[in-house]
């Protein structure tokens, strides 16, 4: 699936158990990854049966499958939300659900819904690391939750900090890593080539 870049978010206002998430079976028990190159928060998730997915290959539109699978993740992770809200033991789970759900409204086109996800999620990861500061999975959250606003600074200095921490840890240097490839994308596009080399070198 498509990387969203600066031009894909809402402008940023000025500031003053997991397994309970899975749903069993759906399309020959593939796993749908709604952020595409970042599997950080990836779930398996209940997707259309085996002839509903037969139904749209024979379509011969290779979108309307995409569209069609990214509709019934969005139907799933909201309803999961909508189930388990108030559930304190789900915090991490209800937090990653909700970047989930802003991955895949930017992958159907629906930027402000997705900015909205994406802050609320951003939101309650840093609610869930004022209580537990060291909670890995937290930290992993608020980091890819800050790129997809396209706070590179702040997304970079968790980052960093968490490869310090964890340099054998494949998850934080792949993001790490793409986290600064974004950065010198939106540099180069604001004709900053030097800043965007360097952003690219890391």
């Amino acid at each position: 699936l498509e990387v969203f870049l600066a031009r894909d978010v809402e402008p940023e206002p000025e500031r003053g158990g997991a397994a309970r998430v899975e749903a069993a079976g759906g399309l020959a028990g593939q796993r749908l990854d709604t952020v595409g190159d970042d599997h950080l928060v990836a779930r398996r998730v209940q997707l259309p049966g085996d002839d509903v997915a037969q139904t749209l290959r024979g379509s011969g539109n290779e979108g309307d499958l995409r569209h069609g699978l990214l509709r019934s993740a969005l139907t799933f992770y909201e309803e999961f939300l909508k189930e388990r809200a108030d559930d304190d033991s789900l915090r991490l789970e209800l937090a990653q659900t909700h970047l989930k759900v802003a991955q895949i409204r930017f992958d159907l086109g629906q930027k402000k819904d997705g900015t909205d996800a994406l802050r609320d999620a951003l939101r309650r990861f840093q609610e869930l690391l004022a209580d537990s500061p060291r909670d890995l999975e937290a930290r992993i959250g608020e980091a890819a939750c800050l790129d997809k606003l396209v706070q590179f600074t702040d997304a970079i200095a968790r980052w960093e900090t968490l490869r310090a921490e964890h340099p054998d840890d494949e998850r934080i240097l792949q993001a790490a890593a793409k986290t600064y490839n974004r950065h010198g994308v939106v540099l180069n596009l604001n004709s900053k080539p030097r800043e965007a080399l360097a952003a690219h070198e890391q």
